[in-house]
């Protein structure tokens, strides 16, 4: 070392032991040949404190930040007090500019801390600087190293860069930040002991070899597995490029948590599942960031969430016992010493930062022993704590409360093992007790939410739905979080309970209870819950998973209501929207079963339930379940409603669509012009039913050739649609790719192009990524392509919509077969006959299962395969399937 490095220690002054170890290592410094300087050494500079803390930083090579939770309030000015606190605040004033103000990563500002536990108040602007714990020699010898090895104001040119194999990674989208944080919940400040596993964890990350490596932190509800990722996460963020937090428990909160990602990265619109694919990408394209899955319940789930290769690192919190391949952590309860730390610091007998020391003999021995009669469940502890804090108790008080509370509970039997420990049922109903007392109101909503999804409950249940009044709910929430009963976001106006603590509540009220507090929930859902349609959307998707919630308490106590069934209804409504169907299935024939019984089997409303499902069906491809369904509400809606009623005109235009999609032009061409002439009579000329209805009639003429009368029908729907549902509706886009297949079919190739694509951009926009939507789109574009030459434009989009539809739709459906059937064709216009063969003999064997045999799409698979074997050179097999078109074509009277 040529020159004598100079460092300035910037630090609060919060308390004579806190200013004597500055002082122990701004001397220790000294004698290792540091030039240090500190304020305790100048008394009232001539020039003013604010200029003297500038030349300081100004002059210095290195300034150590002493961090602690009264710097970090003061360095980001949180704390207003008019003491010594505003020149450690106008200190972090001059420092936060002095980091803004520099170029390349902040070298010269180092953080240190002399204790473990205050590494959490690292203030943020210094992310992403390494600290220093200098409460020990090897922590002290880290930092004098650092100080002397590396240069004052390295250059940016001399950084080494990763070289990631096995290509160049670079960012998905432009604007990336260098460095972010996206959905970390908030750090828990009474988080405590966890060392080992928190080490272990490190350790495993850093020392790998691999390129990713995948961790799980497993053990059972209550025992703190969400906290030590979350722990995890600050600790070691300055680490990573990225952290990102995803809630795993349902695929509904994962496609939000990414699509909160996504938002971070410049993914400002698109459905869920393409903003998923868009941040899955950008996973697979940068390397450093730490994805969180947390609570995660079906681990053979999440292999298409972690990109392979993954050039990051994966931490999973999960209650399954079972990780295969990932390398786990069994994260057991509390010793009675940690445990006892926990309950004090919580119960705030001593502040977050102090150690178990630091209480007296007494109180130690005291909260050891709670600990250990709480089988140091950190959930238990949590609400001990919460308790004590909000009474005032002491722990001798607690102690014996908690123990007559706990014979009460036993002599009642009201205690389960087998869903949730001895503690929490005792913990809780000390807290639960409290809040009745206090505030009943508090206890009905807790009640409530033991029945609803624990995650993201809105609170427009309860003010929407319940007619509260917001202040008042705001109360309530309060006065359960200050017992550590719920967990309240602000911004989203949402809230969330433990899973634990829903089931020890449900376990607490009797069978009676139980039904009544859940059809309570399901009048209030249903009151708040949307009609289904396009720019409900959102709404929708905020509600869906607390309707599935309840459709579970629907069947337990067999809740049987007018609203249970329209809630369900509604939600499967949604669900079949998004091409969730085997979710949306058994919403629609509960939904069904409890109308029958409350309406009536005649009765006009049934008939929606009906057709709906017959729907799903017609989606599927089952068309022998849907066409009953179908007659059975034309039927009733004939009896009910009259034979001119648009209701009825619903259920005839679905007949015809189901006849239509079976090839079956004769039976379905009657029903739609009845269904059009009702909707003429007795609705408005621009109305959105008439227009669906003029649009699946165009389908039909299209489907026969008669382009002719087929053209001015697509054009009025296209018209009406414009101005009744907007230019970005998905059902818009059916109609202008409608539109573009029949320009297709007459060779319009330049009319029907911008058609296609308009119609894909929408659907992008307002439908998941796999939406089978969006297929049929790609698929009639390609066709395009196909019919222009464009192979090279054409293949991907067949792969995609293949892909889509056998997600979707699954792959026994007549929808996969027609899109394996049209990319045969495009390898056999290409001379790929090795590629093409298989793909028509799938698509034969597929719609030989789902289409009567007589389907004239099964005639359309036997042509197109003829010409293929004709093309190989194979006439007697090519013969054969000639015959077997044109028998199904004389069949039909074609």
């Amino acid at each position: 070392m040529t020159e004598t490095i100079r460092v300035f220690i910037s630090y609060s002054h919060d308390n004579e032991e806190h200013r004597e170890r500055v002082l122990s290592l701004s001397d220790q410094l000294n004698d290792d040949g540091i030039e240090c300087f500190i304020d305790k050494y100048v008394t009232s500079p001539p020039e003013g404190w604010p200029v003297w803390m500038v030349k300081q930083i100004k002059h210095s090579d290195f300034v150590l930040i002493v961090c602690t939770e009264k710097y970090m309030n003061r360095f980001e000015q949180e704390d207003e007090k008019e003491d010594e606190g505003f020149g450690v605040a106008f200190e972090g004033a001059i420092i936060t500019q002095s980091i803004y103000n520099q170029h390349s990563k902040n070298y010269q500002f180092i953080p240190i801390v002399f204790d473990e536990d205050n590494i959490k108040f690292i203030p943020l602007l210094l992310n992403g600087s390494s600290f220093y714990n200098v409460s020990n020699k090897p922590g002290y010898e880290d930092l004098l190293r650092h100080l002397t090895d590396q240069p004052a104001t390295p250059k940016p040119e001399t950084k080494q860069i990763k070289v990631l194999p096995p290509k160049e990674r670079k960012p998905l989208f432009e604007n990336t930040p260098q460095s972010l944080t996206v959905n970390l919940p908030q750090r828990n400040p009474f988080f405590t002991g966890r060392k080992d596993i928190l080490t272990n964890l490190h350790k495993s990350f850093k020392d790998s070899n691999s390129l990713a490596i995948t961790q799980a932190i497993k053990g059972l509800g209550g025992v703190g597995k969400s906290e030590t990722a979350i722990e995890y996460a600050y600790r070691n963020r300055n680490d990573y490029n990225a952290v990102f937090w995803v809630r795993s428990e349902t695929p509904g909160e994962l496609l939000k948590d990414f699509a909160l990602i996504g938002a971070k990265l410049g993914v400002a619109s698109g459905s869920d599942m393409e903003i998923f694919l868009k941040v899955k990408s950008w996973l697979e394209q940068n390397d450093n960031w730490l994805l969180v899955l947390d609570n995660v319940e079906d681990l053979t789930s999440i292999q298409q969430i972690i990109p392979s290769p993954c050039p990051g690192s994966v931490l999973i919190t999960t209650r399954s016992n079972a990780t295969g391949r990932f390398k786990d952590y069994s994260l057991d309860c509390m010793n009675d010493a940690d445990g006892a730390l926990l309950l004090l610091r919580r119960s705030k007998i001593i502040a977050e930062q102090d150690n178990l020391q630091d209480a007296d003999d007494d109180q130690q021995n005291l909260a050891k022993t709670i600990s250990h009669t709480l089988g140091g469940l950190p959930l238990a502890l949590d609400q001990a704590g919460a308790y004590i804090e909000e009474n005032t108790y002491g722990l001798d008080d607690y102690l014996e409360e908690y123990q007559e509370n706990k014979d009460l509970l036993d002599q009642r039997g009201e205690l389960s093992q087998a869903t949730h420990p001895d503690s929490v049922a005792v913990t809780f109903s000390l807290c639960f007790n409290k809040l009745q007392k206090k505030s009943p109101e508090s206890a009905q909503l807790l009640e409530m939410c033991a029945f609803l999804a624990p995650d993201d409950i809105p609170e427009e249940i309860f003010t929407d739905g319940l007619q509260q009044d917001k202040k008042s709910l705001l109360k309530c929430i309060a006065a359960a979080t200050r017992l550590s009963l719920l967990d309240r976001d602000p911004k989203n106006k949402t809230f969330s309970i433990h899973r634990l603590v829903q089931e020890v509540l449900r376990q607490g009220m009797d069978k009676d209870k139980q039904k009544a507090t859940a059809e309570y929930c399901v009048r209030a859902l249903n009151k708040v819950y949307p009609d289904p349609e396009f720019e409900n959307w959102p709404q929708c998707s905020r509600l869906t998973p607390h309707a599935q919630s309840l459709f579970k308490w629907i069947v337990e106590y067999s809740l049987e209501s007018n609203q249970a069934a329209h809630l369900l209804n509604q939600t499967a409504y949604y669900l079949d929207d998004q091409a969730r169907y085997a979710e949306a299935e058994p919403l629609y024939l509960r939904a069904i079963e409890i109308g029958e019984k409350t309406l009536g089997p005649e009765h006009p409303h049934l008939t929606t339930y009906l057709n709906n499902l017959a729907e799903l069906y017609r989606d599927q491809g089952k068309y022998e379940q849907a066409e009953p369904l179908y007659l059975r509400a034309i039927e009733i809606d004939e009896k009910a409603l009259g034979k001119d009623h648009p209701g009825l005109a619903i259920d005839l235009n679905n007949l015809a669509l189901l006849y239509y999609s079976q090839g079956k032009y004769e039976q379905a061409e009657p029903l739609y012009k009845q269904a059009i002439e009702i909707d003429k009579k007795a609705l408005d000329d621009d109305h959105p039913q008439l227009a669906t209805h003029l649009n699946n009639l165009a389908g039909l003429y299209r489907a026969q050739g008669k382009y002719e009368q087929a053209e001015p029908l697509y054009l009025r729907a296209i018209e009406i649609g414009e101005k009744t549902l907007g230019p970005e509706h998905p059902n818009l886009a059916i109609r202008l790719n409608n539109l573009a297949g029949l320009y297709r079919a007459q060779g319009k190739y330049e009319q029907a192009e911008p058609l296609y694509l308009r119609a894909i951009e929408i659907d992008k926009k307002a439908l998941d990524d796999d939406h089978p939507q969006l297929a049929t789109q790609l698929n009639n574009l390609a066709n395009l392509y196909l019919a222009q030459g464009k192979y090279e434009q054409a293949e991907p989009l067949y792969l995609r919509a293949i892909a889509i539809d056998e997600k979707a739709l699954g792959k026994d459906h007549p929808g996969l077969a027609t899109d394996l059937n049209n990319l045969a064709g495009l390898y056999r216009a290409q001379g790929k006959y090795e590629q093409a063969e298989p793909l028509y003999l799938r698509a034969i064997e597929i719609d030989e299962k789902a289409l009567p045999d007589d389907h004239p799409d099964l005639a359309m698979d036997y042509e197109n395969y003829a010409i293929f074997l004709q093309e190989t050179g194979r006439e007697d097999e090519a013969r054969e399937y000639e015959a077997k078109a044109q028998a199904i074509h004389q069949k039909r009277g074609d």
